[in-house]
């Protein structure tokens, strides 16, 4: 094994911590860059927003024309695909940055149902009917149930019944009663 000289691990270590320097100082820059570059398109999104709610109030203003609410309709539209557009860049932009792990995850489930256009009432209607058809399930289950036992219970009666008429004629009651007698005669010896 070859030792290499004390000065030249010194050089480049001196080297090596130079470039490192100059390294942070390009990424400095880029994620100044970055970070101007991000606030200028949330800028523009909100500006966009703001359009969009303006031309949301002329579709929904009843004394608006057709013309006028057909050019907003077209204006929301393009709006809302220059929205997309910027809403991919600020996410691109922040992941150059490293601040898309920083968000919590709040934020982040807020930005997928804005994203996809997700409402609470929606995960309420769609909790709500998941839930109705786990009770209506559950309903049907315990009435085929009941039914059954119901059946059950009244073969049970309509054999002591049965078994109560025998009782009644006297030589059936007779040797039903010689029997059970005998039986426990046994028993006792």
């Amino acid at each position: 094994m070859e030792k290499v000289p004390r000065e030249t691990n010194q050089a480049t270590f001196d080297k090596n911590e130079e470039e490192k320097k100059e390294l942070l100082d390009r990424l400095g820059i880029k994620q100044s860059v970055l970070e101007k570059e991000r606030a200028a398109f949330q800028k523009e999104k909100a500006d966009l927003d703001m359009l969009i709610e303006g031309d949301k109030k002329i579709v929904g203003d009843l004394n608006s024309t057709a013309y006028e609410i057909e050019a907003a309709e077209e204006r929301i539209a393009q709006h809302e695909r220059e929205r997309e557009w910027i809403s991919a860049r600020i996410d691109q932009t922040e992941r150059d940055l490293g601040l898309e792990d920083r968000r919590s995850l709040r934020e982040k489930i807020k930005e997928i149902f804005k994203k996809y256009g997700v409402t609470v009432t929606a995960i309420f209607l769609a909790a709500g009917a998941t839930i109705g058809a786990v009770i209506g399930a559950i309903t049907n289950a315990l009435k085929k149930l009941g039914k059954g036992l119901a059946n059950g219970l009244k073969t049970i009666g309509e054999k002591a019944v049965s078994s109560l008429c025998l009782l009644r004629k006297p030589i059936f009651f007779s040797l039903f009663v010689f029997k059970r007698l005998f039986d426990f005669s046994f028993l006792w010896l």
